[in-house]
């Protein structure tokens, strides 16, 4: 489990976390994950095939899109393919336009959070029973608590995110800074 994910279990495995914070917490997890694995040409891209209505008519293409977004991401993480699965059906049902790209995000989104909080539940279920903490009824509360237009807001707002560049290492002396 990555360290976000880590934390909002051990929160859910406590009962002297809220609901809220556990919801806090799977909320912040989830954000980091949509930052770290979905590019923001990803989201910008998939808008541009669903402000395109001629494509609309012309399924061939938009799957040869889709196709080649999907090829494009690999390697990043789980999230970016659960993004092209949504958005795919969200253009099977003939959605387009920014209600198409909005359902799409929303719907990775939930989709990933569920999926975490399986991954999560399955982490902390043997140390959680013994302790008589119940962390599926604990998680459920969290995720009721989860505002997903908020998560699907912070994942849309593509431009609002600096472009993190690592620094370049130019001389010999150049190397891992020490404390």
């Amino acid at each position: 489990m990555r360290p976000a994910w880590k934390k909002a279990a051990e929160r859910a495995d406590k009962p002297a976390y809220s609901s809220q914070e556990v919801g806090q917490a799977i909320s912040e997890a989830a954000a980091r994950d949509w930052r770290s694995e979905v590019p923001d040409s990803c989201v910008r891209r998939l808008g541009e095939i669903f402000r395109n209505r001629q494509l609309h008519l012309l399924e061939d293409s938009r799957a040869a899109q889709f196709a080649a977004l999907r090829r494009s991401l690999e390697g990043t993480g789980g999230l970016g393919g659960v993004l092209l699965d949504c958005a795919e059906q969200a253009a099977g049902r003939g959605k387009f336009g920014e209600e198409a790209l909005r359902e799409a995000v929303s719907d990775a989104v939930s989709d990933w959070v569920a999926r975490s909080a399986k991954q999560m539940e399955e982490h902390y279920l043997p140390t959680s029973t013994k302790r008589g903490v119940n962390m599926r009824d604990r998680v459920g509360e969290a995720m009721r608590e989860i505002s997903y237009d908020a998560l699907t807001d912070h994942a849309l707002r593509v431009g609002d995110r600096p472009v993190q560049r690592s620094k370049r290492q130019e001389g010999l002396d150049d190397g891992v800074a020490l404390p």
